[in-house]
């Protein structure tokens, strides 16, 4: 299994991705981010670097914020509890003692260890889908016009 390392506060975390079945369902329940995340990703990918949001000011923070404001607001707790499993499930922390440990249980919805915040958490679980979801939404826009081709009645009207 393949393992992305990153850092949050100081503590080495390693996630071994979401599930690719849940993937899908993930990328779902973020589609109303889109909009306001959209001309952010459209920059990064064209090679430019957005400033981060400290680098505006406060208004510019306020700005970069509210998509994410608006979309927390109308979050169902089903979907912040499913985002959270579904980011969360496969992610593990350096120990003190030197061992890899789960930090989240997804049967009861928990953590497993103590010293993480909130804010940790969000951060945890955005690093992961951006590290899981960027290449799922890449390969979708390069797979979805070859498959469609690939079906008869499209390939009727197309040649």
């Amino acid at each position: 299994m393949t393992h992305h390392e990153f850092t949050v506060r100081g503590t080495l975390y390693r996630s071994g991705g979401i599930d690719p079945v849940a993937q899908g369902h993930v990328a779902r329940r973020l589609m109303p981010l889109a909009d306001g995340l959209a001309p952010m990703l459209k920059q990064l990918l064209q090679g430019g670097k957005p400033l981060l949001p400290s680098e505006q000011g406060l208004p510019g923070m306020i700005d970069r914020a509210m998509p994410l404001i608006e979309f927390l607001s109308v979050m169902t707790t089903e979907t912040h509890d499913y985002l959270l499993n579904a980011t969360l499930a496969k992610v593990e922390r350096l120990g003190p003692t030197g061992r890899w440990e789960r930090i989240w249980n997804d049967k009861r919805g928990s953590l497993t260890v103590d010293g993480i915040t909130g804010a940790d958490i969000i951060e945890i679980a955005f690093t992961v889908l951006a590290t899981d979801l960027a290449p799922f939404f890449l390969s979708l826009l390069e797979r979805m016009p070859k498959a469609a081709m690939q079906a008869p009645i499209v390939r009727q009207f197309h040649g």
